[in-house]
């Protein structure tokens, strides 16, 4: 358990990405950008943008436009902000939003860099 913010970034199918954001062992928000793709109701999976900046330090502005659920039919080269990588219909999309957090990346080549990766029993994973 940790008292500073912890946060859990998903993926499902290459088709959608979301988030789970924990503080002292609870559960703070949970965000999916295609919430019907997971089987979510948007409601159930919805953040504010300014709770989301407060817990990590940074600026409204520089996540507010990776927090609102999208549909299939969106504009598939819509980024962020120009300088991204993906378009925010792209599941890695996630990986801009995790360096506007101020993190990077896992780079299994950096020294104390750890990773986990849970698949769902059945998936097929190892």
């Amino acid at each position: 358990m940790t008292h500073t913010p912890a946060v859990l970034f998903c993926e499902y199918d290459q088709d959608a990405w979301g988030f789970q954001v924990f503080e002292d062992g609870r559960e703070l928000a949970t965000f999916w950008n295609f919430p019907e793709s997971v089987g979510e109701d948007p409601a159930d999976c919805s953040v504010e943008p300014a709770a989301i900046a407060s817990l990590f330090g940074v600026p409204v502005e520089t996540v507010a436009p990776y927090l609102h659920h999208l549909a299939q039919e969106d504009d598939e080269d819509r980024k962020a902000f120009p300088e991204d990588e993906f378009s925010l219909t792209d599941h890695w999309v996630r990986v801009d939003f995790m360096r506007r957090l101020g993190m990077t990346y896992p780079d299994d080549a950096r020294a104390g860099t750890r990773r986990v990766m849970i698949h769902e029993s059945g998936s097929g994973g190892r």
